[in-house]
């Protein structure tokens, strides 16, 4: 009985090397890569040990900010379509890197707020969270789903995928950066566009608008908290958006947005810096990619702008 254990365990740690060393490979191939280019993780294997200005918050943040300011030592958090709930979560994993006196710069969008996510819509952006995140800062986390993903890729993606990845590497996708040197809003398209707002980022607000989502104003508000207490200088920025992006939104929500990020500023003494409706952007439609993000040019002038201003409140 005693040789059979140990055959026993001797072949489990055989095939659990075979899977840990295989998920290593795969981890090298194209179609891991891809698979983090498309979701922007892949600077997440690369953060500093220590960081002295910090970028939270949705897509809005991921793009727009791109060109950081020499001296600083910077990393960007967010994440497409990330709500406040996973900024919240991003700050607590990753706050021991934070630097004393750090700034926090909070990217907020209009629907950063209001953001209800569906089943389906919350369910399709997790699986990247478990390559970033501890069980812990992970929501209703999946706590055997992300033991396995750790030690091995290879256990949580499709054997068609894997082979494939081997036998029939794929081209490596643009980076962020690099197609957003290429991305440019056609005035042709742009009733196109504000159709898909409408679609999307309306339909997201209006289940509970004028009310916020409780749990993304819990998230705002813990996070400010944590950063009183840790001594980080937090911002709140709202960044550019095109005038047509601004035309499919009503006054009634703008008046119940502003009175929203005026009570959290007010609250915890932090600045709120608006540029949604900077004539220095809104009217370029040659700085967007799209309605709603800046393309890499609109990106570099914002960025400067933007660290101009946090210099003349004494941040930078």
């Amino acid at each position: 009985m005693k040789r059979f254990l140990v055959k026993c365990l001797l072949l489990a740690l055989i095939v659990g090397g075979i899977l840990h060393l295989g998920g290593l490979a795969y981890q090298r191939t194209t179609t891991y890569e891809n698979l983090e280019r498309n979701d922007n993780t892949q600077g997440f294997s690369r953060m500093p040990e220590q960081i002295d200005l910090a970028v939270l918050g949705p897509s809005h943040g991921m793009e727009d900010f791109l060109v950081f300011p020499e001296g600083r030592t910077a990393f960007n958090f967010a994440l497409s379509s990330q709500t406040a709930q996973y900024d919240w979560m991003m700050l607590r994993q990753y706050g021991d890197r934070l630097a004393d006196g750090a700034v926090v710069v909070m990217t907020v969008s209009y629907l950063s707020p209001f953001w209800n996510d569906t089943p389906e819509q919350f369910q399709a952006k997790q699986e990247r969270y478990y390559r970033v995140l501890d069980p812990w800062n992970i929501v209703d986390v999946d706590l055997a789903h992300w033991v396995l993903q750790r030690f091995s890729p290879l256990l949580v993606n499709a054997p068609a995928e894997i082979a494939a990845a081997f036998l029939d590497p794929e081209p490596l996708n643009p980076t962020l950066e690099e197609k957003m040197h290429t991305a440019s809003l056609e005035e042709e398209k742009i009733p196109e566009e504000q159709e898909r707002i409408r679609r999307n980022h309306l339909s997201s607000i209006q289940r509970s608008f004028p009310e916020v989502n409780a749990t993304m104003w819990e998230a705002y508000h813990e996070m400010l908290e944590l950063c009183r207490d840790k001594g980080w200088n937090a911002v709140l920025v709202v960044p550019p958006y095109s005038e047509a992006y601004n035309q499919c939104f009503s006054e009634e929500f703008f008046s119940v947005f502003w009175e929203r990020m005026e009570t959290l500023s007010e609250t915890y003494g932090v600045p709120l810096l608006d540029y949604s409706h900077d004539a220095r952007f809104t009217g370029r439609i040659d700085l967007f990619a799209d309605l709603d993000h800046l393309n890499f040019t609109g990106a570099e002038a914002f960025d400067a702008v933007v660290w101009e201003d946090l210099a003349d409140l004494g941040l930078m």
